[in-house]
């Protein structure tokens, strides 16, 4: 009846005579050995196919002989006796992790045996190493943090501290370990002596859950403010977290004080942008006026040829009495025309020139076109062609609503830009066929697409991405002025975007726009 008793426990027992030969074998041990009762009754463990530990046979012989019990602890001789969990742990190798209890027994009759307990601890071993890692990991992380973490028991003794609070405190574990505040005050600096001097109750009582704001004066001097949370966990004691929140604090006077000025120095920075944006249009406008001037120039210079050669022609008729009245008509309508043109010239001048101060609607073409006029003579001059391609998803192009001179001076920029690039490039490759190609879509419901594009080679990729920046150009006579002010006037007046990108002959700007 006891064998069978024996054998329904999930521990190992086994026994040895004065030889050391197994006189009991329980179930559990034929399992975990693999080796019957019956196979191994009578022998010694030597018949085992793998060797015993030594310490275990020491423990054999100390209690066959000298009457003295031993423990093979699982945490110095996990695996003293070849036993396995399943057939697969023991094809792996994968001994059961044991503690061993070896026992004396002496029989009425004095005879000597020696009784083995064995327990498997390899889930109490696997459980113990989860939560020494744990244990590991939970510290690293508490004294990782900035906060000072205390622990204490029930009575208030500090059981625990994390990195940051022995710094604070001055502390080592000496010290403190097992102590209760009102022990070491007096011994710690003056920040625990004044956090306690505050208000003992809420810190070191344990009974309840506080969290304060506790003004200190530090040891060089410097007040420092500590917000102070306690918790208590479950009566068996309780967390003294504690934040030093100087820094914060210094930080919200300064933001409460930016506030109370915010709206001063934000006056004060969209009164400097506005200015510097008005001196910026205000230049780009004077740079671009000395362009059209130029240009104007360039306008009227065969006008004038022409009307000086008609007053010759009269001064030569009237010398040799040849004048006639149908020639006099001939000479003033033909000068009247070159003076319509000149003055048509002017006009546009004066029209690109003149501050747009409302919204309206125009056509894109037609302001497109009246720049290019200005444009025309140095085009001429200079034998750039211009070409022209239009695409609408309806027709006619519906008209733009916005600023038709400020469009007039961004397109002017652009036409300028191409033109100086193309001449550029002729300096450093000889004369070459000129093109600037002006591209208008119109796309629905209400995007409009501008693209100007030349073939003079394209822009250094180390300038595309400071292109629009103010006061940056790639030009030796360039002001910086014209493609910052041409991003300005697209994106704020337009609600529209400008960018640039190279093509296979040379640069091309692209504009979107849409009506609001």
């Amino acid at each position: 009846m006891y064998a069978a008793i024996l054998d329904q426990l999930v521990i190992g027992l086994f026994a040895l005579n004065r030889e050391k030969e197994v006189i009991y074998w329980n179930r559990w041990m034929e399992r975990s050995s693999g080796v019957s009762a019956t196979d191994i009754q009578g022998i010694t463990l030597d018949s085992l196919k793998e060797p015993i530990s030594e310490r275990f046979r020491a423990a054999v012989d100390d209690a066959l002989h000298h009457g003295r019990s031993t423990l093979l602890s699982h945490s110095l001789h996990r695996t003293p006796l070849p036993l396995y969990a399943s057939e697969y742990q023991r094809e792996q190798g994968e001994r059961i992790q044991q503690q061993v209890y070896v026992l004396p027994v002496v029989s009425d009759s004095g005879d000597r045996f020696c009784a083995i307990q064995v327990l498997d601890v390899t889930v109490a071993n696997q459980r113990e190493k989860l939560l020494r890692e744990s244990d590991r990991r939970l510290r690293s992380l508490i004294n990782a943090l900035p906060d000072f973490i205390c622990f204490k028991d029930e009575c208030g003794r500090w059981l625990e501290t994390n990195r940051a609070a022995a710094e604070l405190l001055n502390l080592d574990v000496e010290s403190f370990r097992g102590k209760t505040t009102t022990e070491l005050f007096g011994t710690t600096p003056d920040i625990l002596s004044q956090l306690k001097a505050q208000n003992d109750s809420q810190f070191c009582d344990g009974s309840a859950h506080h969290v304060t704001r506790k003004h200190v004066v530090d040891q060089e001097g410097k007040r420092r403010i500590f917000e102070v949370n306690r918790l208590a966990i479950d009566g068996q004691g309780d967390v003294v977290i504690g934040r030093d929140v100087t820094g914060y604090k210094e930080m919200e006077q300064q933001l409460r004080e930016l506030n109370q000025t915010l709206e001063q120095r934000v006056r004060e920075e969209m009164n400097k942008r506005l200015k510097q944006q008005r001196l910026l249009v205000q230049s780009s406008k004077m740079a671009a006026m000395g362009e059209m001037i130029q240009a104007i120039t360039h306008q009227w210079k065969q006008p004038l040829n022409i009307i000086s050669f008609l007053m010759q022609n009269l001064r030569d008729i009237s010398r040799h009495q040849k004048f006639t009245p149908e020639a006099m008509e001939d000479a003033i309508e033909k000068t009247l025309q070159q003076i319509d043109f000149m003055a048509g010239t002017v006009e546009d001048f004066k029209d690109f020139f003149h501050p747009d101060k409302t919204k309206s609607a125009f056509d894109l073409r037609e302001a497109i076109r009246q720049v290019e006029n200005l444009l025309s003579q140095q085009f001429k001059l200079q034998q750039i062609e211009v070409k022209h391609h239009q695409v609408s998803d309806r027709q006619p192009m519906p008209p733009l609503i916005g600023y038709p001179n400020e469009f007039k001076q961004v397109i002017l920029n652009l036409l300028n830009n191409a033109k100086d690039a193309i001449e550029a490039k002729r300096k450093h490759e000889g004369h070459q066929p000129g093109t600037i190609e002006v591209t208008v879509e119109f796309h629905q419901p209400d995007r409009f697409h501008v693209t100007i594009a030349d073939n003079a080679g394209g822009i250094p990729a180390e300038a595309m991405e400071k292109l629009f920046t103010p006061y940056f150009t790639t030009k030796e006579d360039g002001t910086g002025i014209g493609l910052s002010l041409c991003r300005t006037i697209i994106e704020d007046h337009f609600a529209g975007s400008i960018e640039a990108r190279n093509t296979s002959t040379g640069a091309q700007f692209i504009i979107e726009l849409r009506n609001p």
